[in-house]
């Protein structure tokens, strides 16, 4: 987990969203392994959102990063990717808060939370 990722996203593609006065990108590392009978694109089959202590919710920037799920490929039965999504939050509310992790497209899961650490 990288807290203060500006450089290193920035690094990665000159088209990136520049941050505001007070915001920061965040890297959250993600690894997931696929189970099922056809296949899965990564970068399209779950969402992270970081939500603070206060409640707010932000979501992945659209941003390339250095270890971007694009690198990954399609996964087939039992394959694993690892990824880093890109979050750009206020740089105060970094470490404070939660991770939502939700399938994409299946609107009867239930998110998973995980903490920030």
């Amino acid at each position: 987990m990288n807290w203060d990722a500006t450089d290193e996203v920035m690094g990665a593609n000159e088209f990136n969203e520049e941050p505001g006065e007070g915001e920061t990108y965040i890297l959250v590392p993600v690894s997931m392994t696929y189970h099922g009978d056809g296949t899965s694109e990564p970068g399209f089959s779950l969402m992270v959102d970081y939500v603070t202590e206060g409640g707010n919710s932000y979501s992945d920037a659209g941003s390339v990063t250095p270890k971007s799920w694009i690198d990954v490929g399609t996964l087939h039965d039992g394959g694993t990717g690892e990824w880093e999504i890109g979050i750009l939050i206020p740089a105060d509310q970094a470490k404070n808060g939660h991770f939502a992790v939700s399938p994409l497209l299946n609107f009867s899961a239930e998110d998973v939370w995980v903490k920030a650490a």
